[in-house]
């Protein structure tokens, strides 16, 4: 363990059974029928390998003016298979790729089962994970009932890890919904993102959601923990940051075009990919994103 790096407890509840009750309810939200249907489809398409089907992101929020009426859904298809030791999806989450099925279009992301859960501890490398799934997401398709569990138990265990880390990383007597809109802020820094008052929405989506998380999950944290937090979070950030510059350069096997895209709408930093530069894209737009990536601003 590191000198700086915090000591996380075992995920825990001062009301284990209400945030369960909390996350059951979310996870089995009714879905209208053509998106569990798209659902449905992307698990076949699987065949055995699928185990479960999230959905998540702003198609479960309400009404953003700067979004379209029906945004294009967000799934997650979780597996039975497992990462290779070395594979950077350790850090990061996996890249979505836009699938059609039918009439219906959807941005599904695949992760192992495993994987996830092992992603939702306060102690994961990077927030990544984490934050995404500590807010509503729903069970749109799963395999069976053990494995409902499991994903129940994963999202309840990242809603534990998210409020381990708002609750330290801001001052004592913070108000909640204040507490997740900082740690938003800091979790979409990590992944470079230049959209930082989107932490503002996923919050005022539904404030007392997160109020009530808030009182299931904050444990009144000691001082000397806030400033374990605190020295754990920097190299965290450092980490995620790099992993996150790597992860944008990789997106340059679709294409240099697709490259500059995904990284003007991620970070805001246009990247010039004219003359060799784009015959050799990752090359090309490594040094300009390890830069961004280190520099903390």
């Amino acid at each position: 363990m590191r000198e700086s790096e915090p000591r996380f407890p075992e995920p825990r509840s001062p009301e284990p059974r209400s945030l369960a009750a909390l996350v059951a309810a979310e996870a089995a939200r009714p879905l209208p029928p053509p998106l569990a249907g798209l659902a449905a489809a992307v698990a076949a398409a699987r065949g055995a390998d699928a185990l479960a089907v999230l959905v998540h992101g702003s198609c479960l929020r309400g009404p953003r003016s700067s979004q379209p009426a029906t945004p294009l859904p967000d799934l997650y298809l979780l597996t039975r298979r497992r990462l290779r030791p070395a594979s950077a999806r350790r850090l990061m989450p996996p890249r979505p790729r836009l699938e059609r099925h039918g009439e219906s279009s959807a941005l599904v992301a695949e992760l192992p089962l495993a994987a996830f859960r092992r992603a939702m501890r306060p102690g994961a490398a990077s927030p990544a994970l984490w934050a995404r799934f500590c807010q509503p997401a729903a069970l749109a398709w799963v395999h069976d009932a053990e494995c409902a569990r499991a994903v129940q138990d994963g999202l309840a265990a990242a809603a534990t890890a998210a409020a381990w880390w708002a609750e330290r990383l801001s001052p004592a007597g913070t108000p909640a919904d204040l507490a997740w809109t900082a740690l938003f802020r800091r979790t979409l820094a990590a992944e470079i993102r230049a959209d930082l008052d989107h932490a503002d929405h996923v919050v005022a989506a539904d404030r007392e959601r997160w109020r009530r998380l808030a009182r299931l999950t904050f444990t009144d944290a000691a001082a000397i923990e806030r400033a374990e937090a605190r020295r754990g979070w920097h190299w965290r950030l450092r980490l995620s940051r790099l992993a996150a510059a790597l992860h944008l350069a990789g997106t340059a096997a679709d294409g240099a075009d697709h490259l500059v895209w995904r990284v003007e709408r991620q970070t805001g930093l246009r990247l010039d990919l004219s003359g060799w530069r784009r015959s050799h894209p990752v090359l090309a737009s490594l040094p300009p994103l390890l830069q961004l990536a280190w520099d903390l601003g």
